[in-house]
């Protein structure tokens, strides 16, 4: 009777934890752009890349990643979609020594996503473009004393964000 209970109890818990995330019918995102994937193959994975982290990408999707990168990786690329949404994104990445290791790494990354001016008033009011920058810093450790899959990073963002007269900055870390 008692392991019905702890169960039944359990299954409660369970459903006022997850019950609020299944139920929102809309996510609200207050910086989309954010979302936006860099990289052709983690964009081919639908951008489920966090567990694979063994290329420069990982700077973005897992900061931890980068303390597996065993060379200097750059990559610079630049995307324009269909309505002349543009994003243009460089990232380095280089190992080092530290804390008798040979498995430290250090990242820089930007981001840039713009747009060209528009009016969609007919010439009533002036033209407006929007665009946002992601400059980060990252850091990433092996942990090969526990693990040699095991790796720990932490990013760090500054956020710059425009839209016609407005702009907004952030800090972001992960």
């Amino acid at each position: 009777m008692r392991k019905k209970r702890e169960k039944y109890y359990f299954f409660v818990v369970l459903m006022i934890i997850i019950l609020p995330s299944i139920s929102r019918g809309q996510e609200y995102v207050g910086l989309p752009f954010l979302k936006i994937g860099i990289g052709a193959r983690q964009a081919g994975m639908g951008g489920v890349f966090t567990g694979v982290g063994d290329d420069i990408y990982t700077l973005y999707w897992n900061p931890g990643g980068i303390g597996h990168i065993r060379r200097w990786q750059w990559s610079v690329s630049y995307n324009r979609w269909f309505t002349d949404v543009y994003q243009a994104s460089f990232a380095a990445v280089k190992q080092f020594r530290a804390l008798r290791s040979k498995k430290s790494a250090l990242g820089l990354s930007c981001n840039y996503v713009g747009m060209p001016s528009w009016d969609a008033t007919g010439g009533r009011e002036p033209e407006v473009s929007a665009s946002h920058l992601v400059a980060g810093i990252s850091l990433g450790q092996r942990l090969d004393w526990i693990s040699q899959t095991l790796a720990i990073g932490v990013n760090l963002q500054l956020i710059f964000s425009q839209f016609a007269a407005y702009s907004s900055s952030a800090l972001r870390a992960t």
